[in-house]
């Protein structure tokens, strides 16, 4: 078992945790932070070079700040870890589930209610920073 995280020190700690309360030994960390798409993309160039099964992709991520802050990436925080950097990650990891024929993988998405309660992503924010948001980074 592989946890992608952001946080290490967390990670480190929800690993040991997993550990001794299912005695499985085989839980390790990897980097990944999903408000990064340079990050996801490092993360699944370096599980591939690993060249491990994958038998589940489980997407759990979920960020829900108070204010509207921009990612490396330009794009609104929020948006690019609960939704693009998702997207982008299972888009990248596919190539591997598809070249697994002998396992029957499966990919799992896991999302909060809370865009109930967000207040929106509007086009005009990403103008009046003079950002074109540009959709081709995906591909």
């Amino acid at each position: 078992m592989i946890l992608a995280c952001r946080d290490e020190r967390k990670a480190s700690e929800a690993v040991e945790h997993i550990k001794r309360s299912t005695n499985n030994q085989r839980v390790e960390f990897m980097q990944l932070d999903l408000s990064s798409f340079e990050s996801t993309r490092a993360f699944v160039a370096a599980f591939a070079a690993r060249r491990i099964p994958l038998h589940a992709l489980i997407s759990n991520a979920g960020l829900a700040p108070v204010s509207f802050n921009l990612g490396p990436d330009g794009y609104e925080q929020t948006w690019t870890v609960n939704h693009l950097s998702s997207f982008l990650l299972v888009r990248l990891m596919l190539p591997l589930l598809a070249a697994q024929s002998d396992i029957d993988s499966r990919i799992v998405m896991v999302n909060s209610g809370s865009h109930r309660i967000a207040w929106g992503i509007s086009i005009s924010i990403y103008l009046s920073l003079g950002i074109v948001p540009n959709v081709s980074i995906m591909a």
